[in-house]
């Protein structure tokens, strides 16, 4: 018999060749009908006859090329021998489906079978389960009569815990498990006994042996209260404030926090040691959930009485409010009535204690996240209705809150020392060490605002540390970025000034200088002491002295403000990482109730999730926070960015208008006019300038003028460079170089606009531009020749040889790819000033 596949096979296989025969017949039927359109031709009848002309006597018209009768007969001829093929396939279809009908349904007589024997064998499984389940009964009933006998409570309640994983159905189709039921009781009352004897008798040990056990029996309800007023009276005591010694101590303080660390460790000791037979035997009726509050009770007090005896011991409250009658802006007497000192070692023991305080909170609060994610299988009796209803629906199998609220009464009590007593002492140091800041003392203060920021990280406390952190960044980006705006400007004026005083000193040594070079027979070169005489007295290119100008200390507080940039990206950088490592990667790890202890009873009951509290921070919120902070000292850094920014502009302002001066008055002969044009105004030079536009080589030469050139103007510039410069950084001694030669090139620019030249001029002028350019480069530690790269331009166009004719658009087109910072244009308008064109 064929198989199911072979079937399919020649059935697909039919499928194909009908379909191929389909196909052909299609296109027959379609040949048929396009050719016989005219004719109405049917099937059955009568071809029409062709004639020679095309058309046929009855009239139709026929074309050799639609209509071929010889093919048309052999088409119907394949079509009729292939209608008894076309029958056979018919047949052969037919047969094939009817096949696959009869495997279909005896596939499904066969899985109906194998569904049945599943059933069954499943059903005898579950037979045999029972059958050894009841032969177990009879094994424990023998196993409980014994243990009962031995006064063996553990192992009998063993048994019946045994008996009670039993279905109860099939349990009950044994006679055994009605006596089982009796034994049950007979244990029940022994363990109650015992259980309450060993209360009366304060035996400790019995009392947490025989917890596991009450559960089993259903004596959770009714033995919770006295278990927990037990555990109150013998095992919450060992959770003192006068555990540990504080008076006798050699050092108070420590004896403080020594003692606030043994009531928290105490408390953990105890969690760690009695919680998880609690929850064996007192679990169904919220037992552990109420051993919890009791002990955080205790805890609480305890606690709380060490610090207020801290809090008195070291007259905080007091010292509080002496700050808060002393502020930045009073005297320096009336500061140092605070001692600084004293203060920072105040909060650094405010800040241990918080500390432990928030681990606490931390570390139970983890717990109590295991007691409210339980599933209480077994509804508490109606003796607890009272104490269930405190936390929850007493009968209720949903989620318990452990603490009513979000918040703990001890978190009220952290904040209230928080806010009262530690933010107000970190505030205060913070608003001095920023008063205190400028200029001098930089380096201490921000030692000063890093260690209150990692002070209050070290608390523990999330708002806390935020708090402070975002305090010290807001303080600094207004007060401090204020106090160096001011002090900078106060600077710059300094500076200019004195710039002001060195130059005009220099041109009265020129005009000294004068006088050694022209004589009535002509001139000569100046001698190397003379050109020394235009400097000022102790401020010679050859010295070396810091403060040759007098405007050190103005100049340093460019530096002072770049270091404050530096200062608060590192501080801000410092304080995010510290914050990060405390509250979000410590946030998975497991919380300890102090610093050396580790928490096994909280991993293994919180379900492994971590909820977020405000001692320990933790989740997304709070990292959004922490890079608010950061961003907050970002916007620091940027305000003191911006500062020394602003500084440098003022600075180049107020020099600027001397190096137009120097430059007009050297190279021109007078002060540059205000009316426009190419004539001077103003003041005029002790030489009087030079005149760029003498066409004969030997005539420009001859000026006098250049014979203090070029020294006359390079002299100048440098005093004013070097006096702007002595002292800075590199990076800011870079800026400043670059904006005077920013300045200078522009000055060179208008004044080139201003005046007309000659070739020997021209020349002339693109030394000096040489020389420039060399000055600010031995000022500068980076390369400063871009900047005269716009200049250099200038000059190759001034200085060309043969002038290109202008006008008319000829030289926009030779000259529109030559140069990078000069347009065709310009280039135009600046061949215009040659007067030998």
């Amino acid at each position: 018999m064929a198989t199911k596949e072979d079937l399919e096979t020649q059935l697909a296989l039919l499928e194909e060749e009908e379909q191929r025969i389909n196909r052909e017949l299609e296109q027959h039927f379609a040949a048929l009908v396009g050719k016989s359109t005219t004719g109405k031709f049917k099937p059955g009848g009568a071809l029409p006859a062709s004639s020679s002309s095309g058309v046929s006597s009855s009239g139709w018209q026929t074309s050799s090329s639609l209509f071929d009768s010889s093919n048309f007969e052999q088409d119907l001829n394949k079509v009729a021998a292939f209608a008894p093929v076309y029958e056979t396939v018919v047949q052969n279809a037919k047969k094939l489906s009817s096949q696959i009908e009869d495997c279909y349904a005896l596939s499904e007589r066969l899985s109906s079978m194998v569904r049945k024997l599943d059933t069954k064998q499943m059903r005898a499984q579950r037979a045999l389960e029972v059958t050894e389940d009841i032969l177990s009964l009879k094994d424990c009933k023998f196993k409980i009569m014994a243990a009962i006998e031995e006064q063996n409570l553990a192992a009998a309640v063993g048994y019946l815990r045994q008996v009670h994983g039993i279905d109860e159905v099939a349990a009950k189709t044994s006679d055994d498990y009605e006596i089982i039921l009796e034994k049950e009781q007979v244990v029940k009352e022994m363990v109650r006994g015992a259980f309450q004897q060993a209360i009366t008798e304060s035996n400790t040990n019995a009392v947490m042996a025989l917890c596991p056990l009450l559960q089993t029996l259903g004596l959770e309800t009714e033995a919770r209260d006295n278990f927990l007023e037990f555990m109150e009276q013998k095992v919450f005591i060992a959770v003192s404030a006068d555990a540990s010694a504080v008076e006798g101590a050699t050092d108070p303080s420590t004896g403080y926090a020594q003692a606030l660390s043994t009531v928290f460790n105490s408390t953990y000791l105890i969690i760690q040691q009695y919680l998880p037979m609690v929850i064996q035997g007192l679990e169904n009726s919220l037992g552990d959930v109420h051993f919890l509050r009791r002990l955080h009770k205790r805890c609480e007090t305890q606690a709380g009485l060490v610090l207020k005896r801290y809090i008195k011991w070291r007259e905080i409250r007091e010292r509080i409010e002496a700050l808060k009658g002393v502020t930045p802006n009073h005297s320096q007497q009336t500061q140092q009535k605070v001692n600084q000192a004293e203060l920072h070692m105040i909060l650094d023991e405010v800040a241990l204690l918080v500390q432990y305080c928030c681990r606490y909170v931390r570390y139970l609060k983890h717990v109590c996240r295991g007691a409210e994610s339980k599933v209480r299988r077994r509804e508490a009796q109606s003796s607890g209705q009272a104490a269930g209803q405190a936390a929850g629906s007493a009968g209720s199998a949903g989620p318990v809150a452990v603490f009513a609220g979000s918040e703990l009464d001890f978190d009220r009590v952290i904040d209230e020392m928080v806010a009262r007593y530690y933010l107000v002492g970190e505030q205060w140091l913070v608003r001095l060490g920023v008063h205190q800041a400028l200029p001098a003392r930089l380096d201490e203060t921000f030692f000063v605002l890093q260690k209150c920021g990692l002070r209050a990280i070290a608390t523990n406390h999330f708002q806390t540390a935020t708090a402070v952190m975002h305090y010290v960044a807001d303080l600094v980006a207004s007060d401090m970025a204020s106090q160096a705006a001011d002090q900078l400007h106060a600077a710059v004026q300094r500076i200019a000034q004195s710039a002001a005083e060195h130059l005009s000193r220099a041109q009265q040594h020129a005009a000294a200088a004068q006088d050694l070079v022209l004589h009535d027979e002509g001139f000569f070169t100046l001698p190397l002491a003379a050109l020394a005489t235009l400097l000022p007295a102790g401020a010679a290119l050859g010295q070396d002295e810091d403060n040759a100008f007098g405007v050190a200390a103005s100049v340093e507080m460019f530096n002072v403000v770049e270091l404050c940039t530096r200062y608060c990206d590192r501080l801000g950088k410092d304080l995010f990482a510290s914050a990060q490592a405390v509250f979000l990667e410590a946030a998975g790890a497991a919380p300890a109730a102090s610093s050396s202890a580790t928490s096994s009873v909280a991993s293994s009951s919180s379900g492994g999730h971590h909820a977020k509290d405000k001692s320990s921070g933790g989740g997304a919120a709070d990292a959004d926070k922490l890079k608010l902070c950061r961003e907050n000292f970002e916007r620091a850094r940027a305000a003191f960015h911006n500062t020394l920014r602003q500084g440098f502009e003022r600075l180049i302002a107020a020099v600027q208008p001397l190096l137009r001066d120097t430059l007009h008055l050297t190279l021109a002969g007078c002060l540059p006019s205000t009316g426009g044009g190419g004539g001077g105004g103003g003041q005029r030079s002790i030489y009087g300038g030079i005149h760029f536009a003498e066409r004969d080589p030997l005539a420009f030469e001859a000026q006098s003028a250049l014979t203090l050139l070029p020294k006359l103007l390079t002299l100048p510039l440098e005093t004013v460079v070097r006096l702007t410069t002595t002292g800075l950084s590199d990076a800011n001694r870079d800026l400043v170089v670059g904006y005077l030669a920013d300045a200078c090139c522009e000055q060179l620019e208008q004044f080139v606009h201003q005046t007309t030249f000659a070739l020997p001029g021209a020349l002339k002028l693109e030394e000096f531009v040489r020389v420039l350019a060399a000055l600010f480069g031995r000022h500068a530690s980076t390369p400063i020749r871009g900047k005269f790269a716009r200049m250099r331009e200038i000059m190759s166009i001034l200085t060309l040889a043969e002038l290109p004719a202008t006008g008319g658009g000829e030289l926009l087109g030779g000259l529109q790819d030559s140069y990078a910072h000069v347009t065709a244009q310009e280039a135009e308008a600046f061949l215009l000033l040659r007067v030998d064109r």
